[in-house]
């Protein structure tokens, strides 16, 4: 899966998002403009964690097993699940008034 500049139409790959500093943030690596992450797509991210996050506490497993799952999806979702769900657009500029 990837994701393509609006602008020049690039192909960006998930290797390449994660390279990125920020990933709420990205540069297209082509032409160089800034991309961020929509508002829906930060929604919808966190909503899918807080699900799974649900889902792991009801399992029938004692509370050693349940606290180490979430520690374990609490790290894959800050680290790797905004890189899978994000949908970039392009930043806006300021305007900046005198």
């Amino acid at each position: 899966m990837t994701r393509k500049c609006e602008r020049c139409l690039y192909d960006i790959s998930i290797a390449q998002i994660l390279e990125q500093e920020k990933v709420s943030e990205i540069i297209c690596p082509n032409c160089g403009r800034k991309l961020v992450a929509t508002d829906l797509s930060k929604v919808v991210t966190l909503s899918f964690f807080l699900m799974v996050s649900v889902i792991f506490w009801i399992l029938p497993l004692k509370i050693i097993s349940k606290l180490c799952i979430q520690i374990v999806w609490a790290i894959i979702s800050v680290y790797y699940l905004p890189v899978f769900l994000y949908i970039y657009k392009e930043k806006e500029e300021e305007a900046v008034s005198d």
